[in-house]
């Protein structure tokens, strides 16, 4: 999934509606300019040696940083199970202890930096805490995302249902267990998944929450963007 830095921090809270149809076949004709007639082109994925996404995580981490110092204190509301979606494909028995003991790895993340520059002129939307929230997904770094939902409410930033319902279809991938060990710790309803859930209901009211549509407007949208950047990175045969 390719955002740029000038997107992700400059746009303008609002938001154009175009169809899903339509936005595929934009999609679709700047990828084939992107590949050309003579096959793909190269595309590392790095700026400078470093991931592009990376890159830009750090970028936006220290001008919200920078801007508003008194993030820094701010505390996720719910911590993660496991560090992404395929940590439990990768070693489900070790994710299943982790489950049940309650203990959690958390993984240090290289977005931070000695000195942190200030940016007056840039004021962050609901549209740009969104595209930071799909960064964070692109970089496996989902477990992030409910601390980015607490800076948006530390500065007052409302939350559409949109940007919502996107952080919580990303955050299910971390906050679930397997309907047994649910069952052996008390529950779904005592799932980070529903902590999440109920930290928002008591931000922005029940009746501003994401409804079922809602939910799947994301999936579509999160899984366009994913199978998009699958084919984008992968080599075509030449005829």
């Amino acid at each position: 999934m390719e955002l740029g830095l000038g997107h992700l921090l400059y746009q303008r809270p609002v938001e154009v509606a175009v169809s899903l149809n339509v936005a595929r076949q934009e999609a679709n004709t700047r990828f084939q300019k992107l590949l050309g007639p003579d096959g793909p082109r190269k595309l590392s994925g790095l700026w400078k040696g470093q991931r592009a996404g990376v890159v830009a995580l750090r970028i936006m981490r220290n001008v919200l940083l920078g801007n508003w110092p008194e993030l820094q204190d701010v505390r996720s509301p719910v911590s993660a199970l496991r560090q992404s979606a395929t940590s439990q494909m990768v070693s489900p028995m070790k994710d299943l202890f982790r489950s049940v003991t309650g203990r959690m790895t958390h993984a240090s993340v290289p977005l931070s930096e000695d000195n942190v520059p200030h940016y007056p002129r840039i004021v962050p939307s609901d549209i740009t805490f969104r595209a930071y929230i799909d960064l964070l997904a692109e970089e496996e770094l989902i477990p992030l995302i409910p601390l980015v939902l607490a800076w948006m409410q530390r500065l007052h930033i409302r939350p559409s249902r949109s940007t919502l319902a996107t952080a919580l279809v990303y955050w299910v991938e971390v906050s679930t267990d397997a309907p047994l060990v649910q069952k052996m710790k008390g529950g779904p309803l005592r799932s980070p998944y529903m902590k999440l859930r109920r930290w928002m209901s008591r931000w922005v009211g029940h009746h501003n929450m994401p409804m079922g549509e809602d939910i799947q407007v994301a999936l579509r949208r999160i899984r366009f963007f994913r199978e998009m950047g699958s084919y984008i990175m992968t080599p075509r045969r030449r005829k």
